[in-house]
């Protein structure tokens, strides 16, 4: 009885002791959550300002900034943004400059070796020396605004988020070119076709030239490229390239946006929406934001590192974005000069590389210097993977081949930059059009619409022009040695596709026939392709296909007037135009045969009877999706390789191809590696049984139990904690949603994903609802909350309404606005 006594007593304070400590520990958080949190009331004196500009926020953390003038406004948005997403705005600063190991360690340097390659930074220090005294003004302006809110706080450091204490970094200061570099950033973010590129010449020799077509989803011919590689001495090349990038690259789902004019509306003025899909973040890209000045009222969704609205309406205008993902990268292969390795062979003679000479620090570790060599087709990007290097020396191709990446984004006189602050003040399609020629990188569909009723379409870029001799036409990597392949400059802005509905209904247009982009009224796009066969250029040879686009102009046809609660329904609207043509063809192959047990006769019988709307409460879109996805594997796996399947399925494998299997091509059904010869009946039964049993291991045995949204949730990834097993738990943010990659609601999967295959990676993380008749009734919603900060109420409150299809509105002007801030901050020049 003493020694139970004795350990009683022990446990007794063993559990008083961890009650005091988890006491302190929640004292400490609430006092954090108290004390740490941006000063969001009263007055903030700071350096750099003309006059007083006050910010209003609203229950949502939504700020109403009201300045003078827009230098003071633009200072502003820079205090936003730091009080809201310092650590988003340090993390961009050390994506575009390459410099994630100071802060993470090792595990970054070889993303930090190819994005100092790639040079964003370094293109962005020219890109400043040419910019109008006005954009640099703007620029200094918001870089000043955030700047001077660091310094603001450097006494109270645990103002900051806990991302500074767990990795021990302190913010640092941003500068004007670390806007610049950021865009490039964004550029490439929707710049793919270096990847599709890699793929087509993996897949090049093994695969015959019609069937290749097929599975990369191609939009122009493809010739017989292995017999071009071997006839430029080249045969051997895809063996070391398939090295260059580390990782394949998944494709983003893509976007929507449309627009109608007043005749198709209830308000009798136009109405746009826009949904712009890109990765999943906790937080999320995108910080809604009105600013107001005398002369000017714009509101929407910036873009922290960025000071303008990037997605918005302003009192005359609203436009909307969503990717074209043209050709606007080419993989060059160049030839090391035998005479001088410090030269290389061009088409007019051997150049010298241009030399630029960097240090990678690394957090715990040595630094690591980097030799950058760039040729006047670009950065040597083969130099920075240690696999690709090792294998050009290896002299299977030739010691003496090496390969850059040609992009427009990193030529001279990219001023996109500009644009961005010009289509804010635009008034007018004139002066939208005329605003967004700077506009070189990325290439976007952008929607128009005006209080006067005009509504319209521009797609502004930079888009280079292959001359008629290029037979590759963007498709492969190309000799940099051969004048065939350089490019013979770009389209004319005056002949970029545009597409103008005048208030009075004539229509001005180049496009070319477009009968799948637009109905009378209306104009709309989602990331398919956007000219007709009659447009003079050549874009691209990829596009998105056409499922989500069909689906928008449906039902806009369904609807003669359509309201906001219309625009807003359609964006959440679940049906999958792909599972609608692929799960009735698949239930045929199936046959009487394939139930096998009651179960499967029960699955069977519930996907007949199914209308192929990806509701998150159902446990259908659970069963056609992974059915589709193992049909999909065992069909094309075989002819590719297990591991060019995976890059493939994330870059370009598409729903069209299984449906041109099961309908006109059933060849594709028979496995190469086996021995008997399958049918697509095999493949589809097999493939049924096999999705099945993966499905009831992954989630229970009842598959009247599961559900889409819970399997299907879209996961907002913190960086740098999204995939660490515990800190992701407080940083990433889970939200239940339905839909599918072919469906409006669009959400997409990484199906080659190690862990959780199903969940959503890709979707809008912002979508817009704009009434021209109406300025102070935009809707909106994103992805996850306004604050970056994990212990703010404002890290996650939008992610409920986001799942759920609810709104907030942002007014404009100051009698509505005033009803919706609660809480006011006055920014006060500092003497």
């Amino acid at each position: 009885m003493g020694l139970l006594r004795f350990v009683g007593r022990w446990l007794r304070r063993l559990l008083g002791g961890l009650v005091i400590v988890l006491i302190a520990l929640i004292g400490g958080v609430l006092a954090y959550q108290h004390w740490g949190m941006p000063v969001v009331s009263g007055t903030l004196s700071l350096s750099g300002l003309k006059a007083p500009v006050k910010v209003s926020r609203d229950e949502l953390g939504v700020p109403h900034i009201q300045a003078n003038d827009l230098t003071d406004g633009y200072f502003a948005v820079g205090v936003v943004h730091a009080q809201d997403r310092l650590w988003q705005l340090q993390m961009h600063k050390r994506i575009a400059a390459g410099r994630l190991s100071e802060a993470v360690g090792p595990p970054a340097l070889e993303t930090d070796r190819f994005l100092r390659t790639l040079g964003a930074r370094f293109t962005a220090e020219k890109i400043w020396l040419d910019l109008d005294e006005q954009t640099k003004k703007y620029l200094t302006a918001y870089s000043a605004g955030i700047n001077q809110y660091i310094d603001s706080i450097a006494a109270t450091p645990w103002k900051l988020s806990p991302e500074f204490f767990i990795l021990n970094v302190r913010p640092e200061r941003w500068d004007p070119i670390d806007s610049i570099a950021w865009q490039i950033m964004m550029a490439w973010d929707l710049s793919g076709n270096l990847n599709a590129e890699l793929l087509r010449l993996e897949l090049t020799g093994k695969i015959a030239p019609k069937r290749l077509a097929q599975l990369m989803d191609a939009d122009v011919a493809m010739g017989d490229y292995a017999a071009l590689y071997k006839e430029l001495g080249l045969t051997g090349t895809a063996a070391i390239l398939s090295q260059l990038l580390p990782n394949g690259v998944q494709e983003g789902v893509g976007s929507n946006n449309w627009v109608l004019n007043g005749t198709r509306t209830v308000s009798g003025k136009p109405l746009l929406a826009n949904d712009p899909h890109l990765a999943l973040n906790a937080p999320g890209l995108w910080y809604l934001t009105h600013v107001s000045t005398p002369g000017s009222q714009v509101v929407g969704a910036t873009m922290p590192g960025l000071p303008y609205i990037v997605l918005g309406r302003n009192e005359k205008i609203a436009w909307g974005l969503t990717n074209v993902e043209p050709d606007s990268q080419d993989l060059v292969l160049e030839k090391i000069d035998a005479q001088d390795p410090n030269r290389y062979i061009s088409s007019t003679g051997p150049l010298p590389f241009e030399i630029r000479n960097e240090t990678i620090l690394v957090k715990g570790a040595a630094a690591v210097p980097l030799v950058v060599r760039t040729t006047r087709n670009g950065p040597v990007i083969s130099d920075v993977f240690p696999a690709a290097v090792s294998a050009l020396k290896s002299g299977v191709v030739s010691k003496d081949l090496v390969i850059s990446l040609r992009w427009t984004a990193l030529m001279a006189g990219d001023k996109t930059i500009n644009a961005g602050f010009a289509l804010n003040a635009a008034q007018n399609w004139l002066q939208f059009t005329q605003a967004l020629e700077a506009s070189s990188a990325p290439q976007q569909s952008i929607v128009f619409a005006d209080v006067d009723g005009n509504v319209g379409y521009f797609a502004p870029g930079r888009i280079p022009i292959r001359k008629p001799e290029n037979t590759v036409k963007g498709m492969l990597p190309v000799p940099g040695w051969d004048a065939r392949f350089d490019w013979a400059g770009f389209i004319p802005y005056n002949e970029l596709p545009r597409h103008f509905i005048a208030a009075n209904g004539q229509v001005t247009s180049n496009v070319g026939t477009i009968d799948t982009l637009a109905l009378p009224g209306i104009f709309a796009t989602a990331n398919q392709k956007i000219v007709g066969p009659e447009y003079a250029h050549f874009i691209a040879s990829d596009w998105a296909l056409a499922y989500r686009q069909k689906r928008i102009l449906s039902l806009l046809s369904s609807n003669t007037k359509a309201d906001v609660g219309f625009m807003k329904s359609m964006q959440y609207d679940e049906k999958s135009g792909a599972v609608a043509e692929l799960i009735p063809r698949m239930l045929a192959l199936a046959g009487p045969s394939a139930a096998g047990t009651v179960e499967h006769a029960d699955v069977l019988k519930a996907l007949a009877g199914w209308d192929f709307t990806m509701r998150g409460d159902s446990a259908l879109p659970v069963i056609a999706d992974a059915w589709i996805n193992r049909f999909r594997q065992l069909t094309f796996s075989d002819e590719t390789g297990d591991a060019l399947y995976g890059a493939l399925d994330k870059r370009r494998l598409r729903h069209q191809l299984l449906v041109h299997v099961v309908t006109k091509d059933p060849t594709w059904c028979d496995r190469i590696d086996t021995t008997p010869t399958e049918t697509c009946n095999d493949l589809v039964q097999q493939s049924l049984r096999e999705a099945l049993v993966s499905l009831k291991f992954r989630h229970g045995n009842d598959w009247k139990q599961w559900r889409w949204n819970q399997v299907h949730a879209a996961v907002f990834d913190h960086r740098p904690f999204g995939q660490h097993p515990v800190l992701s738990k407080l940083f990433n943010v889970v939200v239940p949603i339905g839909g599918d990659a072919t469906a409006v609601l669009a959400t997409r999967q990484d199906n080659q994903h190690k862990i959780d295959p199903e969940k959503t990676r890709h979707s809008a993380g912002l979508r817009a609802v704009y009434d021209l008749a109406d300025a102070d009734k935009s809707q909106f919603i994103i992805g996850v909350g306004q604050s970056g900060h994990v212990l703010s109420p404002h890290y996650r409150d939008f992610a409920a309404r986001w799942g759920s299809a609810d709104y907030v509105t942002i007014p404009m002007s100051a009698a509505a606005v005033a009803p919706t801030s609660n809480r006011v901050l006055t920014l006060a020049p500092q003497n």
